[in-house]
């Protein structure tokens, strides 16, 4: 048989037990707008029973524990989804600052440079002499280069931002990280001995442990002692009370990479860390190769023709606009940006009077002939200077002031089947290689007559502006025009992030319906608790009662004595 005392444990049992409750309610109804909170429970339990006859008697209740309503399969699900949410994110962000930097369609656009370059071409054509038209071809090609030159500028520094976002996402994660160790050393002092649950503190780790996710594809795996172990991608980054931080550093092309502070470099299959390197890696790299070939295809086709021809003045001195890295090694291992073949090129010199006085051709082998050779063959001909540069360029020159000179055969015949004319860059249209150097060439800039509209000397010639027109509508990259390659370009791009934006889109949808279940779940009911609220409190009430019974029952005990 229990004691009265006893009786009087068991209702202070129920109010200790109720109250606990309602500070939990309490702690819920608080942190109701508290984001990413998770509801906690109290969960009562009745305490161990006394034996006595006739049978046994309750001894009260006990708060077994406090827990949070959460489904962990859920919470690994929004961790899953928010992996490919960051990767389409962080993607379809890069893809529209791509599209930005192209401007696609639009007045500035390069597509529509390209056009009005070759539009002022056909002007050209209908005046060839016409000193207006020929200012207006220099100007069309000066914007049509600028746009290259910008673009290609806009896109590598779009790629050295991909580079500092990486290293801005690395000292995230080492934040992040570093937290989770803190946060896993304190869980498990806290649950230490298996009495009390840390959910406060397995909130705040949940979120961080969702924050990594959305960087990239992640493993946790949780102890018995409650402490995570996290790897990111093929890295472990958090081990146990440590985290392993991450570090940056540079390829051999200079791009941003990461290694562990072990020194493993760390690969990632998903989240933004991957959108990022995909991008700068693979994106940015098709696209700014697309360019470039653009850019060296145009120059390499135009200077072809450019070079057949004459402009209406000759040249008296002109040096080249390429330079060769060594003087004394052959052509085909000084660094020309295009080949020289065998073959030979053909000077031809001419009075002041218009009047052809010689026609020579030098014979290049390219892979016997340097610079220095050529120089001297062309330093050999009655009539003619040659004298290389400080920086390894070739000039030349007529050796009597009035005299000039063309590239151009006046008999008709191919002028340079070696290549040699317009790998030096001597009367080309466009001097470069690439789209950050192309550009229109000193000759042309500095006086339009050396524009090549003429295939000779003869009055009205347009033969050779004709010629270039002609490159707008052939094949000549990829088996497509110049336009039509550039518009697939665009195309794909445009392609590409519409496809990235649906997935987004749809993707933003998995989320969440998942984030709304886990809401549903471990989120706060303003009407869920104000209902415990009463019925905690009225479980007090009734216990405080029991209790002052039994207070009473004890006072009449101790006046009987």
């Amino acid at each position: 048989m229990s004691s009265i005392f006893a009786i009087f444990d068991l209702g202070t049992r129920g109010m200790y037990a109720q109250q606990t409750a309602l500070n939990v309610t309490g702690h819920n109804i608080a942190n109701a707008n508290t984001e990413d909170y998770v509801r906690q429970r109290a969960e009562l339990r009745e305490s161990a029973p006394f034996d006595s006859v006739p049978g046994q008697l309750g001894s009260g209740v006990d708060v077994e524990r406090i827990i949070r309503i959460k489904d962990e399969f859920t919470d690994y699900q929004i961790r899953k989804e928010s992996q490919t949410l960051g990767y389409l994110e962080e993607k379809n962000v890069i893809l529209q600052q791509l599209e930005n930097i192209f401007n696609e369609p639009s007045d500035n656009g390069l597509n529509t440079l390209i056009n009005n370059f070759y539009d002022s071409l056909h002007d050209l054509q209908n005046h060839p002499e016409d000193f207006s038209a020929r200012v207006m071809v220099k100007e069309q090609a000066l914007a049509m280069t600028d746009a290259f030159n910008s673009t290609y500028q806009k896109m590598s520094e779009l790629e050295d931002n991909l580079d500092e976002k990486i290293e801005f996402k690395v000292d995230e994660i080492n934040t992040i990280t570093s937290e989770i160790a803190r946060l896993n050393n304190q869980i498990a002092k806290t649950e230490a001995g298996g009495l009390q649950d840390a959910n406060d503190l397995r909130n705040r780790r949940d979120v961080l442990l969702r924050d990594i996710s959305k960087m990239g594809n992640t493993f946790i795996e949780e102890g018995k002692d409650g402490v995570v172990n996290v790897q990111l991608g093929d890295q472990l980054v958090v081990s146990g009370v440590k985290a392993i931080a991450l570090e940056t550093s540079r390829n051999d092309d200079g791009s941003t990479k990461i290694v562990t502070e072990n020194g493993f470099n760390l690969t990632v299959k998903n989240g933004s860390l991957k959108a990022l390197v995909e991008t700068r890696d693979e994106i940015m790299t098709t696209y700014m190769d697309s360019l470039n070939s653009l850019a060296n295809s145009m120059i390499d086709e135009i200077n072809d023709v450019h070079v057949g021809g004459v402009g209406l003045t000759m040249f008296q001195s002109t040096t080249s606009e390429s330079a060769v890295l060594a003087t004394g090694v052959p052509l085909a291992n000084a660094g020309l940006d295009f080949d020289v073949n065998g073959g030979s090129f053909t000077l031809s010199l001419y009075d002041s009077n218009g009047n052809l006085k010689s026609e020579t051709a030098i014979t290049v082998n390219p892979f016997v002939n340097t610079l220095e050779d050529i120089a001297a063959s062309i330093g050999a001909i009655p009539g003619f200077e040659a004298t290389i540069t400080g920086d390894k360029k070739l000039t030349i020159s007529t050796s009597t002031p009035t005299d000039q000179f063309s590239f151009v055969a006046d008999t008709g015949s191919v002028a340079d089947t070696s290549n040699f004319i317009k790998a030096m860059g001597f009367n080309t249209f466009f001097k470069g290689s690439d789209a950050r150097t192309i550009t229109v060439s000193s000759a042309i800039v500095n006086d339009v007559n050396k524009i090549a509209a003429a295939s000779s000397t003869a009055t009205g010639d347009n033969s050779n502006v004709l010629k270039i027109i002609a490159t707008r509508d052939e094949p000549l990259i990829q088996d497509a025009t110049f336009e039509a390659y550039f518009s697939s370009m665009i195309g794909g791009l445009g392609v590409e992030r519409q496809v990235v934006n649906a997935r987004e889109e749809t993707q933003g949808v998995i989320l969440q319906t998942l984030q709304e279940r886990q809401q549903a779940e471990s989120g706060v009911s303003f009407d869920e608790e104000a209902v415990n609220l009463i019925r905690y409190q009225r479980g007090y009430q009734a216990a405080a009662k029991f209790v002052q019974v039994i207070d009473g029952l004890i006072q009449s005990l101790i006046n009987m004595v």
